[in-house]
């Protein structure tokens, strides 16, 4: 909002790596409009163009977990493969909804096309 840069969607989390017994690496990001300039704090990046798995969460985030397991899974049984780490896109305002069941997310993962 300093920076007079509008949301253009849901605020996102892109993952690079994932490690529940040690850290994860990920970058937090708000969607804005095509061609918008970053500043000295704030990168521009654009998330790659390619297909991908889309999973919708209904509940807390605490309990998304369980569902990049359950993708994960599906990779496994179907054997495919991801091409990168998953985003999180997070529909519902937390700010605006009290109750976390209503709370809405979007699970994205790339998949490799052989």
């Amino acid at each position: 909002t300093a920076n007079k840069i509008n949301f253009a969607g849901a605020p996102l989390t892109q993952w690079m790596t994932w490690d529940t017994l040690s850290y994860s690496v990920f970058a937090a990001g708000i969607p804005v409009a095509a061609g918008t300039i970053g500043t000295k704090d704030i990168k521009v990046i654009t998330l790659p163009a390619g297909s991908a798995w889309k999973y919708t969460h209904l509940g807390s985030y605490e309990s998304m977990e369980a569902a990049h397991y359950a993708i994960n899974d599906y990779f496994a049984a179907t054997g495919t493969e991801a091409a990168g780490g998953p985003w999180e896109v997070y529909v519902t305002d937390p700010a605006t909804e009290a109750d976390t069941t209503k709370w809405k997310s979007e699970i994205w993962y790339p998949v490799a096309v052989n």
